[in-house]
């Protein structure tokens, strides 16, 4: 199990209904070694056509470049399936999740790419790091400030 202390957090993708391209935020990954990256598919009133990773060493990800192998669109899930993007009429409701190793040779910034059509579908994606370096002592320590996380219990 990963300690919590170890952890950080941070909303890729606001939760909203969007017609296209979603606003993506871009992850700064430096001094962390993994994160997880769960993209979640609300009511699609088209299909997705795009579902993946990308990653850069700039901080605009104006060099962004796909991650090889971290796409919905013919990537391999943990159980050697081939997947396939969400359809809207099987889609909604679900959780696709990316397992990102960020001591391999990995770019410092990364972040999703969704496109689904239509103004009623609904999309958000939240980033949770882990494995630090120096392991974050205050809730600003684990990557949030303001009202990015109303707060953070541990039990």
């Amino acid at each position: 199990m990963i300690s919590q202390r170890g952890m950080a957090y941070k909303q890729l993708i606001d939760p909203i209904g969007n017609a296209g391209d979603p606003s993506e935020e871009t992850l700064d990954t430096i001094g962390w070694r993994h994160v997880t990256i769960i993209v979640g598919i609300g009511n699609q009133a088209s299909n997705c056509s795009v579902l993946k990773l990308q990653e850069g060493d700039a901080s605009n990800m104006s060099d962004a470049a796909d991650i090889a192998g971290a796409t919905f669109d013919g990537g391999t899930n943990i159980d050697g399936t081939t997947l396939a993007l969400p359809l809207a009429s099987t889609g909604d409701d679900d959780l696709c999740i990316f397992e990102l190793d960020l001591s391999a040779s990995r770019k410092r910034y990364v972040r999703p790419a969704v496109t689904i059509a239509g103004a009623t579908s609904g999309v958000y994606c939240v980033a949770i790091l882990s494995d630090a370096t120096n392991a974050p002592d205050s809730q600003a320590d684990h990557g949030v400030t303001g009202s990015d996380i109303f707060g953070i219990i541990r039990v």
